[in-house]
């Protein structure tokens, strides 16, 4: 009676361990589906084409991390001849990271066609968010307007990576800016700077997420700014598409087998 007894036992623990291996997949399966949906809308709202502008060349590469991430990139036309440059990378992952991103995103676009100044639509991207702040998340972002013809490209730095700036020459330079995050409660108010660079014939602009400089490899070495500079540095005198692509490419080779953490997006302007 007690052999039965245990074997029941065993077999009722079995059972639990089973439903509960059963339901776990479900799960992990249900998160899959949610998540491939995410990764395909933040696809949606990216642009497909850049714009042809002259004297300018522009490229993109974006490569989603396995957990759905918030970066977003967008190169527009605005009022006339002027360009809109932009790179953003929401604080969290996931689908509501995906969700606070498309809201980010619409205010740049909304902005960007009611002003100029990339500093009044970087504050007005800001206000903007904190009205949604119930996310609990805020953005980092580089937004910038390019003059094709006086080649001047002013720009806001909002808590982001520095972009990276190759002179024709070889030179790097690391463009700064104060700028706190966009949606972020603050006392005081943050405040945003605007600054200005003018793009020499050769001159190689990179701006880029966490996620290229941050790539770890299975050591855990990062890839790291200074490395991604040198890098840029040899590429300087192709086209902006084979530098986009020739980054992508040294940078994976770095991550190798293991998987990426964070959205991997760069935006290349070269000037012609």
């Amino acid at each position: 009676m007690e052999d039965l007894e245990k074997r029941n036992r065993e077999l009722a623990k079995a059972y639990e361990e089973l439903a509960a291996a059963q339901a776990d997949r479900i799960a992990r399966a249900a998160l899959e589906a949610q998540l491939e949906v995410a990764a395909k809308a933040q696809r949606s709202l990216l642009p497909t084409t850049l714009p042809s502008v002259p004297g300018f060349q522009f490229a993109a590469r974006f490569e989603p991390a396995r957990h759905i991430g918030g970066d977003f990139y967008d190169v527009r036309k605005i009022d006339g001849d002027l360009v809109a440059v932009l790179l953003a990378d929401v604080s969290d992952k996931g689908a509501h990271a995906a969700l606070f991103m498309a809201v980010a995103r619409t205010l740049f676009l909304t902005e960007g066609r009611h002003r100029v100044k990339p500093v009044e639509v970087v504050q007005a991207v800001h206000e903007g968010l904190l009205e949604a702040s119930a996310y609990n998340m805020f953005v980092t972002a580089v937004y910038g307007v390019l003059d094709p013809k006086t080649r001047l490209f002013r720009y806001v730095r909002a808590g982001h990576e520095e972009p990276l700036l190759v002179r024709g020459d070889g030179s790097i330079e690391f463009l700064g800016g104060r700028g706190r995050f966009l949606g972020l409660w603050e006392t005081p108010p943050p405040t945003f700077e605007e600054r200005s660079v003018h793009l020499a014939s050769g001159d190689c602009l990179v701006i880029y997420s966490d996620g290229v400089t941050d790539m770890r490899n299975a050591s855990g070495e990062a890839f790291g700014r200074k490395r991604l500079a040198r890098l840029v540095s040899t590429l300087r005198s192709y086209n902006a598409e084979r530098i986009a692509e020739s980054i992508y490419n040294v940078v994976q080779r770095h991550r190798g087998p293991i998987d990426a953490f964070d959205d991997f997006t760069l935006l290349v302007v070269r000037a012609e």
